[in-house]
């Protein structure tokens, strides 16, 4: 497998698909499966960027020290 150096900067990346524009933000909730460290990060992104962030783990102390950030 050959790996392919994208020049385009990280956060570019995260946006859009290579050889694809950026996608139009068309949704208005986004919801996360676990309250770990990635998902907390990714609902603080998303509750940012403008979106109802519905976040779920199965401990519910995990979920409510996500509140607390």
């Amino acid at each position: 497998m050959a790996l392919i150096a994208d020049p385009a900067p990280p956060a570019e990346r995260a946006v859009a698909c290579r050889d694809n524009p950026p996608m139009q933000n068309s949704f208005k909730t986004v919801g996360v499966v676990g309250a770990g460290a990635m998902g907390r990060g990714i609902a603080q992104l998303a509750a940012q960027a403008g979106c109802e962030v519905r976040l779920t783990d199965t401990d519910p102390a995990a979920v409510a020290a996500a509140q607390q950030e």
